[in-house]
């Protein structure tokens, strides 16, 4: 009797402390969870919204911790973290933050050109980065519009522009997306075509002037506020990183379109980014080349994106070089003539 009686005993505590120990890991989800809220300024209409954005963080959240135990145990070259993004799919995210247009537009022909490289023998440095010679503008956020081609846009042609002139003009993406007739705004758009439009337009303005709202609006262009133009544009050849490399050597910040729709990039925040899934055809994204270089004996391309400083390496990733054309950064890769 005595021994059936702690057995129970035993028994309703284990059960007990099963439930406790079930509470309190509910618990601290729900405390993560308002912190991961309080910390983006994430606010939903409704309960219902908030328990589906809470599911979706807490598998977000899982999957972040899986990656991050193979890059523990250097099976990985690469690092996430939870970001701002946790609480979205990876459909929204895509949908919201990249936008590169993949259809050809023929009015943009005329103005392109071929980059030929140097002579294989031409001795190109070991590592580059432009952001040390004063050719690239801070890391800016986008917000939830799909205009990635734009911010790649004026990157390239604000590191065209120092090199030109020695001074570093900020320009503006928000007169691309309201007055870009050959793109689409926050619904995408192209380099190439951003480009043709600011030769057709004669200038785009200034940042300062025509600032940033994240959200389409009428044309606003005032020629007396131009800080720059375009000449034409020149494509770098297709799938050639070593054509890329030679570019961003001699040229200055390049122009890319990547493939930014695996949940590996979202959530990148340290390292050099492979992921043997990242197509080098299905391009989403636009971005900036503003360098390379080596880390440990591993190739890396050094380039910006526009999801604000937070993301990433201080608003950059290292995407491997050298790796069968990783994530198609030099499928599209181009730049302004000015």
């Amino acid at each position: 009797m005595w021994r059936a009686a702690v057995a129970l005993s035993m028994v309703v505590v284990m059960v007990v402390m099963g439930t406790a120990s079930a509470a309190s890991i509910t618990a601290v989800a729900q405390e993560e969870w308002e912190l991961f809220k309080l910390e983006h300024g994430k606010e939903y209409s409704n309960k219902v919204e908030d328990r589906f954005r809470m599911k979706i963080f807490l598998n977000n959240k899982l999957k972040v911790l899986e990656h991050n135990k193979l890059y523990a145990q250097n099976q990985t070259t690469f690092k996430l973290k939870l970001n701002q993004f946790g609480d979205m799919l990876r459909e929204e995210i895509v949908s919201t933050m990249t936008g590169f247009h993949k259809v050809n537009i023929n009015d943009t022909l005329k103005l392109r050109a071929t980059y030929i490289p140097p002579d294989d023998d031409v001795k190109l440095p070991s590592s580059v980065d432009w952001r040390k010679k004063g050719a690239v503008t801070g890391v800016k956020n986008q917000g939830q519009c799909a205009s990635g081609w734009a911010f790649a846009t004026t990157g390239a042609l604000e590191g065209q522009e120092f090199r030109k002139w020695h001074s570093l003009p900020i320009i503006s993406e928000q007169n691309l997306i309201d007055c870009c007739h050959l793109c689409s705004g926050c619904r995408g758009g192209r380099m190439d075509s951003a480009f043709t439009y600011i030769n057709q337009n004669g200038g785009i303005d200034s940042e300062a002037y025509y600032p940033y709202q994240a959200r389409e609006n009428v044309c606003r262009y005032n020629p007396l506020m131009s800080v720059a133009n375009v000449k034409g544009y020149v494509s770098i050849h297709s799938g050639s990183e070593s054509a890329l490399k030679a570019a961003v050597a001699n040229i200055g910040p390049i122009a890319v379109a990547i493939d930014a729709s695996r949940q590996s990039f979202h959530y990148y925040t340290h390292g050099i980014y492979y992921d043997p899934q990242c197509s080098s055809t299905q391009l989403t994204h636009g971005a900036l080349v503003v360098g390379y270089g080596t880390s440990w004996g591993v190739d890396y391309w050094l380039v910006k994106n526009s999801w604000n400083p937070s993301w990433g390496e201080h608003g950059y990733i290292r995407i491997a070089r050298n790796h069968n054309n990783q994530c198609g950064i030099s499928t599209a890769a181009l730049y302004p003539l000015v």
